[in-house]
C-alpha cells in the first residue's frame, strides 16, 4: 500500500492543505478513479461529523454546517459557501486523491458515481 497525500483546493484561497490518507495501489486508471471515490466518501462522512469551527486542526476540512473550514494557525475558520454549494470531498480524476472544496451536492454525487462506475465486483 502507498500513502498518498488529499490536496483541499479551495476557490479564491491561494493555500493547499494536505490530508494524508491510505488508499490501495491502483495498477490501473479505472482502480485509481474507484479507490478515490471511495475515498472522498469515507473522508465527507469523518470530517462532516467530527469538525467545528475553532477546533485545532493541521489541515482544512468540511465543517458540519456544511461550511468550509480552513486550517489557519492551527485552528479551523469557518469560510461560508456561496448559496447553493456547500463543503464537498471531490474525488479526483486525473491522479490519485480528493479535493475539498465547495460545489453542489448534486454535481458531488454525479462525479462520484461517475467514478464508482470504474469499480469491479
Amino acid at each position: 500500500m502507498r500513502f498518498y497525500q488529499v490536496s483541499a483546493l479551495v476557490a479564491l484561497v491561494s493555500a493547499v492543505a494536505a490530508i494524508p490518507i491510505q488508499i490501495t495501489d491502483p495498477s490501473t486508471r479505472s482502480e485509481m478513479l474507484c479507490e478515490n471515490a471511495k475515498a472522498a466518501q469515507t473522508l465527507k462522512g469523518i470530517q462532516t461529523q467530527n469538525n467545528i469551527a475553532g477546533q485545532t486542526c493541521q489541515e482544512s476540512a468540511c465543517l458540519g454546517d456544511g461550511s468550509l473550514g480552513l486550517c489557519n494557525n492551527g485552528q479551523l475558520v469557518r469560510v461560508a459557501c456561496p448559496g447553493g454549494t456547500e463543503c464537498q470531498v471531490l474525488p479526483l480524476t486525473n491522479r490519485f486523491g480528493v479535493s475539498i472544496t465547495c460545489e453542489a451536492a448534486q454535481d458531488t454525487q454525479l462525479r462520484i458515481q461517475d467514478n464508482m462506475a470504474n469499480c469491479s465486483g
